[in-house]
């Protein structure tokens, strides 16, 4: 097609039937720019004098803008739909998909935790018994800096004595009122995503996940799609 000219570009305009789409292909293909091209077609063409012959109405600048529109708004989408990585993982606008379980590595101590995903949590919580801090006082603000022992739970059940330093003390309003959490570093990773974060120490005996992973290790990294993840039935008065 590198000889298609203007002449075929006025002949095309004038020729019955040809549709605006038919008009952009033949100016692309002749090597104009697409606006020219199309408004080529507009006012300040050379008419057609034969009466014999139907003359195609000009092209409007506001259809051209708006064609343009909609084709960038086709390739930023093409750009966001989900792909997969080299694992065969979906991704999605450089981030990993995950469904509403993901599996965790804590490093401080080699656990390993079946987590439910909560995009709905601010922070991360992991389940904590037996909570005892060396040379505590009766103030949950007085023990900031000092150690604390706890005893949690892995995935696979089994017990795990665990020793960090308290570095916040959360305050958390739920249906049973108001309650302190202390807050510790802790270090999770999981699908080559690793992040230091602080962690809320909770007895979370009676829920099935023991590990709740927040917004504060997903962010940057993660989106969620909660049908990825195994369905279960939720037990009324159950807390996931």
């Amino acid at each position: 097609m590198a000889g298609t000219d203007q002449a075929t570009l006025n002949d095309v305009a004038i020729r019955p039937g040809i549709s605006l789409t038919q008009r952009f292909i033949t100016g692309c293909l002749a090597g104009q720019p697409p606006v020219a091209h199309l408004n080529a077609f507009g006012p300040g063409r050379t008419e057609n004098c034969d009466p014999t012959v139907r003359s195609t109405p000009a092209v409007p600048r506001s259809t051209v803008h708006g064609l343009w529109k909609k084709l960038w708004a086709v390739a930023f989408l093409l750009v966001l739909l989900p792909a997969a990585d080299a694992s065969g993982r979906p991704v999605c606008a450089g981030k990993e998909v995950i469904g509403r379980e993901l599996r965790v590595l804590v490093e401080e101590f080699g656990a390993e935790y079946l987590a439910r995903v909560d995009t709905g949590a601010t922070t991360t919580s992991i389940h904590a018994t037996d909570q005892r801090i060396i040379n505590g006082g009766d103030d949950p603000r007085d023990n900031v800096g000092k150690m604390i022992r706890f005893r949690s739970v892995s995935s696979n059940g089994k017990p795990v004595r665990m020793k960090a330093e308290i570095a916040r003390v959360q305050t958390v309003v739920n249906a049973q009122g108001r309650e302190k959490r202390y807050m510790v570093w802790l270090t999770l990773s999981a699908r080559g995503v690793r992040k230091k974060v602080l962690v809320n120490l909770r007895d979370r005996s009676h829920m099935r996940y023991k590990l709740l992973v927040g917004r504060d290790w997903l962010a940057g990294d993660f989106l969620v799609d909660v049908g990825l993840g195994a369905e279960r039935r939720v037990i009324r008065g159950e807390e996931e």
